[in-house]
């Protein structure tokens, strides 16, 4: 059997979000996103319906952006972390953006983590995604699931990427230093 769930709240704003962020200067409360995309080992699963377990939070810790979720996902699966600065959306340049990162996190025991300093970072919002593409350099287990580019991937949280399908979860965080 297929299981799907999203959490969706109110940020500050009363905007819904997916994910809602919090300020240093409020009392902490987690953000938190989670958006379940299951299908149980050996199960048929409706039709259509083929993701794996992806959850991840994102949260402001002083200097640090810290992201982190849960997964399905075998160890050794590589998880894409990319956050951006408002700022650099709106200033599309050749230049190399300065407040964006992109980096690939490896799943263990059902977890990942990724910190990322941004000391010297405006104040903004940073935009955060978190997303499970599968190509030739994911573990065989997950290659063999979803597909060496993603083709067996389908869903909610789905989406067509130029290298493929891919899991894809979205939100932002409010930066005030």
């Amino acid at each position: 059997m297929t299981t799907h769930a999203a959490l969706i709240e109110p940020d500050d704003s009363g905007h819904r979000s997916v994910l809602h962020g919090f300020r240093r200067t409020t009392p902490a409360r987690p953000s938190r996103l989670i958006v379940i995309l299951a299908l149980a080992a050996g199960c048929s699963g409706l039709p259509g319906r083929n993701a794996p377990v992806l959850e991840a939070s994102a949260a402001i810790d002083g200097d640090r952006l810290v992201v982190q979720g849960s997964t399905d996902l075998p160890d050794g699966a590589q998880v894409n972390i990319q956050t951006c600065h408002e700022s650099e959306a709106a200033h599309k340049t050749d230049r190399e953006p300065r407040y964006c990162t992109y980096d690939d996190v490896t799943v263990r025991g059902g977890s990942f983590r990724e910190t990322i300093p941004i000391g010297d970072w405006p104040p903004g919002r940073i935009d955060v995604w978190t997303s499970l593409q599968p190509h030739a350099l994911q573990p065989p287990g997950v290659v063999e699931r979803w597909g060496e580019t993603g083709e067996r991937l389908s869903g909610p949280g789905v989406e067509d990427a130029d290298e493929g399908r891919r899991v894809m979860l979205r939100t932002s965080v409010q930066h005030d230093p």
